[in-house]
């Protein structure tokens, strides 16, 4: 995923968080977000959690059928 957004190693290690840097995201959370920026919310490589399980296009959670 950071390699189509053209990131390098070291951009990556550059932006790990450090103990005081509470602020920062991990690079992990941070890449996924660029990522769904860029591209939408479909990341690759993820399996799309089932219609029942979440909530519905309105946010609100879905009622036991």
């Amino acid at each position: 995923m950071a390699k189509e957004l053209g990131l390098n190693p070291r951009s990556l290690i550059k932006n790990v968080p450090s103990p005081r840097q509470r602020w920062k995201v991990p690079v992990e959370d941070w890449v996924r977000g660029m990522y769904q920026r860029r591209y939408g919310s479909a990341l690759p490589g993820k399996a799309t959690s089932s219609p029942s399980a979440g909530p519905d296009a309105s946010g609100h959670p879905r009622s036991p059928a």
